[in-house]
């Protein structure tokens, strides 16, 4: 046999070394299943050498997954801040977290392309009325019966898309305004009284939301203050929403991308049946849960025997309780199971929970499905290494076809730090300096016509 056969096969990022000899029994044993052939390319450190054997790089990938992604329990502690007083977004794959104060916002716009929801942040105790009236009363607005006969508005605690601004909704009306299907403009149909944290109240109208841009208006009770807004949906690229303090009258960048995490930990308003602030976790668009009940929360995988739900609050909050004798009980044999954006899915058990003295969550999370094995005429392969990476990341990816592709690294606002275009066919591997990149969190993208793969990338 050939000296280059018996060296052993590393691959980058990963926890395990086979010699090739091997890597070629396995793929025949266990991996005939296989229709098309290509020769195998293998990367052995920087290098790309071609193996004898014909399989789809399909099975390069399954052979990865086999010995490398094998599922280990891990414990994780999220908090929220003593007293409930920060938001933390949480990403399953990688354990990262983003926080950020609850208290610096009021409004946040969808970003989304079609989006026009708008939520308001009644965790930091904001309130909102509809005004029963026309949006004309704007300037002599009189607040009589507010209290007791105008309709209150929180958001949904299921959908993104049903903020408090766009819970009643009636043929073309998306609650603030009314959609025009000609020219693709909502123009703005209702008048708010929304009150604050600090106990001042404002009169609020959303205008319009035109060619992406949100505008809206304030004024205090007695018109003694005035002021015109206006939030454009691209000044905040890869972002659910965009956020706005109305007493400081600025916008907030305060979210991570919306591809890096999967879970957000916070207060928000749940039903009991009554409007009530809760502690809990809500999901990310595209992401979806399911619960196991009751089942040995230890040893339970089965996760295929449940249905998912794409309810944002398939987790919530209720997953424990308080007992004024013993303090926070946690529900026993309960089981989450989360499938995140690519798929893949996580088993997740809550241990416990510190309440208002330290905002902790404390759960186990624990892999039991990878994503990730298609067909290579229907998707194609990413990996990036290394993933930490120091000076430079390798980006590794393999085509079927000849065509432009672009290969651009960001970071968690969306902005490109890292940008290459070329022709590529079959496997390349292109290599980026990150040496001068601060330490953190990015997001890889490969784009190929239609076709799109990201994966998160980690600078030390």
């Amino acid at each position: 046999m050939p000296d280059q056969l018996r060296d052993p096969i590393e691959y980058p990022n990963s926890i395990f070394i086979i010699p090739l000899s091997l890597f070629l029994i396995l793929n025949s044993t266990f991996l005939r299943c296989s229709s098309a052939v290509l020769y195998t390319r293998i990367l052995v450190g920087h290098q790309i050498i071609t193996a004898v054997k014909k399989v789809l790089l399909f099975n390069i990938l399954s052979i990865f997954l086999i010995f490398g992604a094998h599922a280990q329990v891990v414990n994780e502690t999220i908090s929220i801040g003593t007293g409930y007083t920060e938001q933390t977004w949480y990403s399953l794959m990688d354990g990262s977290t983003y926080t950020a104060s609850k208290s610096e916002w009021d409004l946040a716009f969808d970003l989304s392309g079609i989006g026009t929801s708008i939520l308001v942040n009644s965790s930091k105790g904001v309130n909102l009325w509809l005004y029963p009236g026309d949006n004309s009363d704007y300037a002599t607005l009189d607040t009589t019966g507010m209290s007791t006969t105008w309709k209150k508005l929180y958001n949904s605690d299921t959908s993104w898309a049903y903020g408090a601004f766009s819970r009643v909704q009636n043929g073309l009306s998306i609650g603030w305004g009314t959609y025009d299907p000609i020219t693709h403009v909502i123009t703005g149909d209702s008048i708010y009284v929304i009150q604050l944290a600090n106990g001042n109240y404002r009169k609020l109208e959303i205008q319009d939301l035109t060619s992406g841009t949100y505008h809206f208006r304030q004024a205090s009770l007695d018109n003694s203050f005035n002021a015109d807004h206006t939030l454009t949906k691209s000044d905040f690229p890869g972002k659910n929403f965009g956020y706005f303090d109305l007493d400081s009258e600025t916008s907030l960048d305060r979210e991570p991308y919306y591809q890096s995490w999967d879970l957000l930990f916070t207060q928000y308003t749940g039903y009991l049946p009554a409007p009530y602030t809760v502690s809990g976790v809500l999901s990310n668009y595209n992401t979806e849960v399911a619960e196991a009940y009751p089942v040995d929360a230890a040893t339970y995988t089965d996760y295929s025997s449940h249905s998912f739900t794409k309810h944002i609050n398939g987790i919530g909050y209720d997953w424990k309780s308080f007992d004024f004798m013993s303090g926070w009980v946690l529900e026993d044999s309960l089981v989450y199971f989360v499938k995140a954006m690519n798929s893949s899915v996580w088993k997740l058990v809550f241990t416990d929970f510190g309440g208002s003295a330290d905002g902790n969550f404390y759960f186990s999370k624990e892999q039991v499905y990878v994503s990730g094995l298609q067909n290579a005429n229907e998707d194609f392969f990413l990996n990036a290494y290394p993933n930490p990476a120091n000076d430079q990341l390798n980006v590794a990816f393999d085509l079927q076809g000849d065509q432009e592709t672009e290969i651009a690294l960001t970071n968690l606002s969306g902005r490109v730090l890292r940008q290459r275009v070329i022709n590529a066919f079959g496997l390349e591997v292109v290599t980026l300096d990150v040496d001068d990149l601060e330490s953190g969190i990015y997001l890889l993208r490969v784009q190929n016509g239609g076709r799109v793969k990201s994966q998160k990338i980690v600078i030390r």
